[in-house]
C-alpha cells in the first residue's frame, strides 16, 4: 500500500488527497491512510534517500544547475555520474545512472553558495573529474574558484546550452529574422478571430526567444507552400494576411543551414558524448549533410566546432566524458510537474521527492528506510535543513492573535 501511495503522488502526479481517495475508492475493505500520512511517507523515502547515498562512491562527473520555484527562492541541484556510468561510455543518462549529492533552496545563489556546495560534495564523495553547466554568470564564477583549488577538474559547456548562445549571437544580428520574428507576431494576432488563424505563425517563447527558429522554419516552408496553391494565391484575404513571407524565401535558405548544423552538433554531443574523434565525425556528417556553406552558418560552425577541439584536446585517450546536462533539466522538469498538485510550491515537498524518482522504489527499500527514520526525526531534519513550507509560513503570516482591551 505505501509503494502504491507514493507512486501515484511521485511517478503519476496524483494529489496527495487524490492518492489517498484512490486508496479508499480500491481497498475499501482494507484501512487507508489520509493524505497527511502519505505526505509524511513521501517525506521519509526522500529523506532517507538522500541522506543514505553512500559516502564511498566516486563519481568522474559533477552536473550543477539552479531553478527558480517561488519567488526569492532557488534550487540548487548537484548531480554526481559514477565513475562505472562514465567507464561505459554511457552518453545519455537516465535518471539511474545519477545520484543526488547536493540540495540547497536559497534566496540568491551567487559564487559563494554554488563554491560551498561542490566543496561540501569532495568532502563527502571525492573530487571529480568534470563538472558540467549551463553557462550561467554566478555558476561559471563559483566553478572558477573551486578550480584553484582543484586545479585538474575540467568544466564542460553544456552543449544545448552553449548552441543556444552561439545562435543567439548569430541571429541578433540578422536583419531579416528579427523583422520575419516581429511580422510573425503581429500576423498572429491579427488572425487570431478570423478563419485564417489555422495558418497562423507559431506562438513565440517568452524565454530565449531566439530558440523560436526551430518551430518557425518549418511553418515558413509549410506557409511558402500553401501561399503557392490556386485558391490562395487568388484570395485577397490570405494574400493580405500571408502574402509578405515570400521576401524571406532566401533567408529561409541562411536559416535551415544554420540550425542543421546546430542540430547535428548537438545529437552527436548528447547521443555519444566528446572523445578524441569527435571532431572528425562531426566534419564528416556536416559535410554530408550541407555541403557548400553560407557565411552565416560557416561563421557558427567554425565558432562550435573550435569549442568540440578546445574539449576534446582535454579529454585522456579512449575516455568518453559527457557534454550535456539534459538530465538535470528532465529533474526539474519532473519536479515542475509534480509540485501543480500543491497548494503552494513547498519546497520541501518538491525536492524531498527528488532522491525517490532517481531512483529505484522497492518494498525492501521502503522497510529498511522506514525501520531507520521515524517521521518526528525526518520533521525535525527537514525543519533544521529545508526550512517552513510555504503552507506554514502562510497559517503564521494570517495568524490572528486575540487584542484584548483593558
Amino acid at each position: 500500500m505505501i509503494e502504491k501511495a507514493i507512486r501515484q503522488v511521485v511517478f503519476n502526479y496524483t494529489s496527495l488527497r487524490g492518492a489517498a481517495k484512490n486508496l479508499r475508492l480500491f481497498l475499501a475493505d482494507s484501512k487507508t491512510p489520509a493524505h497527511t500520512t502519505i505526505y509524511n511517507w513521501i517525506m521519509k523515502l526522500g529523506v532517507g534517500g538522500y541522506l543514505g547515498r553512500g559516502a564511498n562512491v566516486r563519481y568522474h562527473t559533477f552536473i550543477i544547475d539552479a531553478t527558480i520555484e517561488h519567488g526569492k527562492e532557488k534550487l540548487v541541484l548537484l548531480l554526481g555520474v559514477r565513475n562505472s556510468v562514465v567507464k561505459k561510455g554511457v552518453a545519455r543518462l537516465s535518471h539511474d545512472d545519477v545520484d543526488i549529492l547536493q540540495m540547497r533552496v536559497a534566496g540568491t545563489v551567487n559564487s559563494e553558495v554554488i563554491l560551498d556546495i561542490l566543496e561540501k560534495a569532495v568532502a563527502r564523495h571525492g573530487t571529480p573529474s568534470q563538472i558540467i553547466s549551463d553557462g550561467g554568470g554566478d555558476m561559471v564564477k563559483g566553478i572558477n574558484y573551486f578550480q584553484r583549488k582543484h586545479s585538474r577538474v575540467v568544466r564542460t559547456y553544456d552543449i544545448t546550452h552553449k548552441c543556444a548562445i552561439e545562435l543567439k549571437h548569430v541571429l541578433k544580428k540578422d536583419s531579416s529574422w528579427q523583422a520575419f520574428y516581429s511580422e510573425c507576431g503581429a500576423r498572429r494576432a491579427k488572425t487570431v478571430h478570423t478563419d485564417l488563424f489555422c495558418y497562423a505563425p507559431p506562438k513565440g517563447r517568452d524565454k530565449s526567444r531566439h530558440l523560436n527558429i526551430e518551430a518557425y522554419i518549418p511553418w515558413l516552408e509549410k506557409i511558402l507552400y500553401v501561399s503557392r496553391l490556386k485558391e490562395n494565391r487568388l484570395s485577397e484575404e490570405f494574400q493580405a494576411a500571408f502574402g509578405w513571407v515570400e521576401k524571406y524565401q532566401k533567408p529561409l535558405k541562411r536559416w535551415k543551414e544554420t540550425i542543421s548544423i546546430i542540430a547535428i552538433i548537438k545529437q552527436e554531443v548528447k547521443a555519444n558524448g566528446f572523445h578524441g574523434k569527435t571532431g572528425s565525425v562531426l566534419k564528416r556528417k556536416i559535410s554530408d549533410t550541407t555541403g557548400k556553406m553560407g557565411r552565416a552558418a560557416k561563421k557558427i560552425y567554425d565558432t562550435l566546432m573550435e569549442y568540440v577541439r578546445e574539449t576534446t584536446a582535454i579529454i585522456p585517450k579512449k575516455e568518453i566524458w559527457l557534454g550535456c546536462s539534459d538530465i538535470i533539466e528532465s529533474i526539474f522538469g519532473r519536479i515542475k510537474r509534480y509540485a501543480k498538485n500543491a497548494p503552494f510550491k513547498e519546497i520541501p515537498r518538491m525536492i524531498m521527492a527528488i532522491p525517490i524518482f532517481t531512483g529505484q522504489i522497492t518494498q525492501n527499500k521502503i522497510k529498511k528506510t522506514f525501520e531507520a527514520r521515524t517521521v518526528k526525526q525526518t520533521q525535525k531534519w527537514l525543519k533544521n535543513n529545508i526550512g517552513k513550507t510555504y503552507i506554514q509560513k502562510r497559517v503564521n503570516a494570517f495568524r490572528i492573535r486575540r487584542i484584548c482591551h483593558s
